[in-house]
């Protein structure tokens, strides 16, 4: 049986067939037998390693001619460039891997003529900063990342930028490109993930105390003006003393937050505009919220309440929550005790920013990875956390 040559250097900077391509390969060589000879040049494959492998798995003999030329590089990408119908990003890999031959051996013995990084990109009909793209690519990305570069399903400037970040990154890149996912959708979650990170880091690793927290969930016991006489045990303070308005705008918000910081503010429809107030006090700008539906209906003189409202406000910057953990705008939790706000808040807010150190004003309850602050703490005993 005649011998399997080695695979040249150059003939390795392109990817081998796999899957169907080579499956047709071997069908065709197994019915018209091998019509294109195998390159050999230093005794090893120049041209031809699919060749080879599917004349081994067709049970057809390859043959084999010696190369002639001088040019060895520009022979192996002119005969399997447009033969394999590679994209950009492709041939910019095979252009970077044949550029990368050089480094400590350009000069050596039969690498003598590898192309330069420029030279190769013109040899594959592409710019060199795609080949400078595919470089960082091979040096710096997961074999898992090249693969999908070499394969075609990641462009290569996306994965520079992929390849620059931690393997785990990259891991996540691809299984956002397996779930049909853009890459900019991928990049700005990352982007998140990351500055909520950084954002962990750098507040855990303060002491407790003023300008530290990067998320807080204030309750403030608001003022309401009671009406009805015979209804004061529905009221806020029938079960806490309430504070004006000036008292919650004089709260120390500013000194407690870090510069980049989530509020999370408790509020009723009647108090929109005092909560607004609040706010602008505070030093926060309002972004969004939620809706509580308490899912039985309270008391009122236009309409009777069942719901409250969870503001979300801003300073600084923070970052938005990782994608997947963006929650809707509702939560459905039956009300219990008075004042007592529902679970699904608590776990809302910790899935949103899973590593930031958390402050809560006005807590009732002491809750794992929780600071807390006010005078009932340990109102409603051990917190039961339920999904939401």
């Amino acid at each position: 049986m005649t011998p399997a040559y080695k695979f040249h250097p150059l003939a390795n900077v392109l990817p081998l067939s796999e899957g169907a391509e080579f499956d047709r390969l071997v069908a065709d060589i197994a019915e018209h037998g091998l019509l294109n000879p195998i390159t050999v040049h230093d005794e090893m494959i120049l041209d031809g390693r699919n060749r080879q492998r599917a004349c081994h798995a067709a049970g057809v003999a390859p043959s084999y001619v010696p190369y002639k030329g001088k040019e060895p590089a520009a022979f192996v990408l002119s005969q399997n460039l447009a033969r394999r119908h590679l994209g950009l990003s492709e041939r910019a890999m095979v252009a970077a891997r044949l550029a990368m031959l050089k480094d400590g051996q350009r000069q050596v013995g039969n690498f003598a003529q590898v192309p330069t990084q420029q030279q190769a990109a013109q040899l594959a009909g592409v710019s060199e900063r795609s080949v400078k793209s595919a470089r960082v690519v091979l040096q710096q990305g997961t074999p898992e990342l090249q693969e999908a570069v070499i394969r075609g399903r990641v462009a290569v400037h996306h994965a520079e930028k992929a390849a620059r970040e931690s393997p785990e990154a990259q891991a996540e890149l691809l299984a956002a490109v397996d779930a049909g996912r853009t890459f900019q959708s991928w990049q700005s979650n990352y982007g998140r993930k990351k500055r909520a990170t950084d954002l962990a880091a750098t507040t855990k690793a303060m002491p407790v105390g003023e300008g530290r927290w990067p998320v807080i969930l204030a309750d403030p016991p608001w003022p309401f003006e009671v009406y009805a006489p015979n209804k004061q045990v529905s009221y806020p303070a029938y079960h806490y003393p309430p504070l004006s308005l000036a008292e919650i705008k004089a709260l120390p918000l500013a000194k407690l937050a870090f510069k980049d910081c989530v509020l999370f503010l408790w509020t009723t429809v009647p108090l929109w505009r005092e909560t607004f107030e609040v706010l602008d006090a505070w030093g926060f700008e309002y972004q969004s919220g939620l809706v509580w539906d308490k899912e039985i209906p309270g008391l009122g003189y236009w309409v009777r309440g069942q719901h409250e409202l969870l503001l979300i406000a801003t300073r600084g910057k923070p970052p938005f929550p990782a994608t997947e953990n963006v929650p809707a705008s509702v939560i459905r939790e039956r009300r219990r005790e008075h004042s007592r706000k529902p679970e699904a808040a608590y776990t809302i807010i910790e899935r949103m920013f899973p590593d930031l150190p958390k402050l809560e004003l006005f807590a009732r309850q002491r809750r794992p990875g929780w600071d807390v602050w006010g005078n009932e703490t340990d109102k409603f005993g051990n917190v039961q956390v339920v999904a939401s």
